[in-house]
């Protein structure tokens, strides 16, 4: 999995040209878990407005990286080198 910053906007490849936030990692449905929590572009939690879960495989291209400094390099490092442990986790939960 590529780690984005959050805020980075992604534009999808279901619906096609559909742009969404990213504004979190590792969201889980039951067993299920996923690369990224994400809200509409621009219109974001407006009254209506749901989070979709997405994977990496179901983004087209980075329309707008969000930010990043030091900190966010650290969480990046973190996310990355512990991703198989949060995934593992999140299924020996549910079962």
């Amino acid at each position: 999995m590529k780690v984005w910053p959050i805020g980075t906007i992604v534009k999808m490849k279901e619906p096609e040209g559909a742009k969404r936030m990213i504004i979190g990692y590792f969201p889980n449905e039951g067993s299920e878990i996923y690369d990224y929590i994400t809200v509409s572009f621009p219109g974001g939690l407006l009254w209506g407005n749901e989070v979709i879960y997405i994977n990496s495989d179901r983004i087209d291209s980075v329309d707008q990286m969000g930010y990043e400094d030091k900190l966010f390099e650290r969480v990046k490092a973190n996310i990355e080198s512990l991703e198989e442990e949060i995934r593992e986790s999140v299924k020996a939960f549910d079962e």
